[in-house]
Protein backbone atom coordinates (compact mmCIF):
# COMPACT_ATOMS: atom_id res chain seq x y z
CA UNK A 1 0.00 0.00 0.00
CA UNK A 2 1.41 3.26 -1.11
CA UNK A 3 1.45 6.15 1.86
CA UNK A 4 0.79 9.69 1.83
CA UNK A 5 4.22 10.24 2.40
CA UNK A 6 6.03 8.65 -0.35
CA UNK A 7 3.27 9.84 -2.42
CA UNK A 8 4.34 13.58 -1.22
CA UNK A 9 8.20 12.21 -1.76
CA UNK A 10 7.34 11.19 -5.36
CA UNK A 11 5.58 14.27 -6.39
CA UNK A 12 8.91 16.44 -4.84
CA UNK A 13 11.25 13.99 -6.62
CA UNK A 14 9.38 15.43 -9.89
CA UNK A 15 9.48 18.96 -9.04
CA UNK A 16 12.93 18.55 -8.58
CA UNK A 17 13.55 16.32 -11.95
CA UNK A 18 15.38 17.74 -14.99
CA UNK A 19 14.09 18.15 -18.48
CA UNK A 20 13.73 14.61 -20.54
CA UNK A 21 14.11 12.44 -16.93
CA UNK A 22 12.43 9.10 -16.89
CA UNK A 23 9.75 8.72 -14.45
CA UNK A 24 11.67 6.11 -11.74
CA UNK A 25 8.06 5.01 -10.71
CA UNK A 26 6.80 3.26 -13.53
CA UNK A 27 5.15 0.26 -12.82
CA UNK A 28 3.82 1.63 -9.40
CA UNK A 29 0.33 3.85 -10.59
CA UNK A 30 0.10 6.32 -7.63
CA UNK A 31 3.34 7.07 -7.28
CA UNK A 32 4.27 7.28 -11.09
CA UNK A 33 1.13 9.52 -11.79
CA UNK A 34 2.37 11.91 -8.59
CA UNK A 35 5.78 12.00 -9.86
CA UNK A 36 4.42 13.29 -13.19
CA UNK A 37 2.27 15.39 -11.78
CA UNK A 38 5.46 17.54 -9.73
CA UNK A 39 7.18 16.84 -13.34
CA UNK A 40 4.84 18.71 -15.14
CA UNK A 41 4.13 21.69 -12.79
CA UNK A 42 8.25 21.72 -12.87
CA UNK A 43 7.86 22.08 -16.81
CA UNK A 44 5.21 24.73 -16.73
CA UNK A 45 7.28 27.21 -14.19
CA UNK A 46 10.41 26.64 -15.97
CA UNK A 47 8.70 27.35 -19.27
CA UNK A 48 6.17 30.57 -17.52
CA UNK A 49 9.80 31.81 -16.19
CA UNK A 50 11.87 31.87 -19.58
CA UNK A 51 13.52 34.55 -20.59
CA UNK A 52 12.13 34.12 -23.94
CA UNK A 53 8.86 34.07 -22.61
CA UNK A 54 9.53 37.49 -20.33
CA UNK A 55 10.66 38.85 -23.18
CA UNK A 56 7.79 38.32 -25.44
CA UNK A 57 5.41 39.02 -22.25
CA UNK A 58 7.69 42.89 -22.10
CA UNK A 59 7.15 43.12 -25.72
CA UNK A 60 2.95 42.62 -25.31
CA UNK A 61 2.93 45.57 -22.41
CA UNK A 62 5.05 47.72 -24.63
CA UNK A 63 2.77 46.91 -27.97
CA UNK A 64 -1.01 47.35 -25.49
CA UNK A 65 0.49 50.89 -23.97
CA UNK A 66 1.66 52.19 -27.70
CA UNK A 67 -1.81 51.53 -29.05
CA UNK A 68 -3.71 53.65 -26.50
Amino acid sequence: MTTVEEVRRAHGEGRAAVVGAGNPYVGRAALAAAWMHGYMLMLQHMLRESPARQAYLRAQRVTRLSAR
